[in-house]
Parts: C-alpha cells; sequence; structure tokens
C-alpha cells in the first residue's frame, strides 16, 4: 500500500504494523511454549490473564495509556502475574513484551493467544461445595475433556455457598449443577403460579 501522505493512509499502515507485531509476539510465544512441553500451562494462564485485563480496567488503561511511563506499565503486569502465581516462562513472556516497550500490545497479545491456544486446550473453573479428590478430578476433566473435544486444564476453587454439587464454566458455556442454583430456579418457579401443576 503505498502512503498518499494522509493521515488516513498513516493509520492505516500503523495499524498494518501493530497487527504483524502482535502475530509476531503469539507465534513466538507458541513455539517456546510447544518446545518447553509447556503450551497446556501457558494456555491456562493467558486464559487468566484474559480475565485479569478484563475485570481489571486499570491495569488495561495503564498497559494501553500512550502516557504511562514503561516502567509503571512493568511493574503493573509483573505485579499482576505475581498475585495470579504464574511460572516463570510467563513472566519471561511479560519481560520480552515490556523489554520492547511492546506491553500496549498485551490485549491484542491475549486475544491472539486465546484464538490458537482453544483450538487444542480449554481452561475449566470448577468451583465445588466440597474438595474434590484426585480421582474425582481425573474423573471430571474425562468427561469435559470428551464433551468440549479438547484437552482440559481445570482451575478448582470451593464455594461453600453452593451447598452441594459444583459449578464448571469453560469459556462462555456455563454447566450448573450445584444445589444452590436448583434452589434458585425452585424458588423462581414458586414465584411463577404459571408454572404451578396441580
Amino acid at each position: 500500500m503505498a502512503f498518499n501522505g494522509s493521515g488516513d493512509g498513516m493509520t492505516e499502515r500503523n495499524t498494518f504494523k501493530r497487527t504483524q507485531m502482535v502475530k509476531a509476539h503469539v507465534a513466538a510465544f507458541l513455539k517456546v511454549a510447544r518446545q518447553q512441553d509447556a503450551f497446556d500451562t501457558i494456555a491456562c494462564e493467558f486464559e487468566q490473564l484474559s480475565d485479569i485485563l478484563t475485570k481489571s480496567g486499570d491495569l488495561r488503561r495503564k498497559l494501553t495509556g500512550a502516557r504511562v511511563d514503561p516502567d509503571d506499565k512493568t511493574a503493573a503486569i509483573t505485579a499482576a502475574c505475581t498475585e495470579a502465581g504464574f511460572g516463570e516462562l510467563m513472566q519471561n513472556f511479560m519481560k520480552v513484551m515490556s523489554d520492547e516497550d511492546n506491553l500496549d500490545l498485551l490485549p491484542d497479545v491475549v486475544r491472539g493467544m486465546l484464538a490458537e491456544t482453544r483450538e487444542e486446550v480449554v481452561l475449566a473453573k470448577v468451583t465445588t461445595a466440597y474438595p474434590l479428590d484426585d480421582e474425582q478430578k481425573a474423573r471430571l476433566k474425562g468427561v469435559l475433556s470428551e464433551k468440549f473435544n479438547r484437552r482440559v486444564q481445570m482451575k478448582v476453587e470451593e464455594d461453600p455457598k453452593l451447598i452441594g454439587g459444583l459449578r464448571v464454566q469453560v469459556n462462555d458455556t456455563v454447566i450448573d449443577g450445584s444445589v444452590r442454583n436448583k434452589l434458585d430456579r425452585l424458588k423462581k418457579e414458586l414465584n411463577d403460579p404459571s408454572k404451578w401443576k396441580f
């Protein structure tokens, strides 16, 4: 595309350059993850990072802000990764982007990574009322892997408010088999006379 001297032309060129940089980071990260046999772990951590960026507008604004000092961006993402308990490889990925002053690309890199990793592996966020033993976790992972036709990484948390059963979220799909959910449905039915059966 020839530069025509207009602002639009410059914007298009900058957008193209940005897209190429994002693709380069994604390709490099995927290659290293496979080489180090850490693909599933990295896929899981990028899912978590996506959640962090979604929930923290402050972090997202700090990373993408044109006037934010690069050191402040580095400190922000380092703190977020440490708090999340990410491994050394993920920390190294963030360092690469920081050293190249490319942390403003991180939201796009995360989206690019998820588009690739979700073809092979998914993160299942499992919430249970009671702890699951190793056998239960293995059985649940097998069921979910068969259902989604992907390898499954699980992040398990306990929430006594569920009373019993469990809740599973994979991307936008939610499977809620908790007692709390069943009670909530029953409550709605009791409050809706049209659903009463005699």
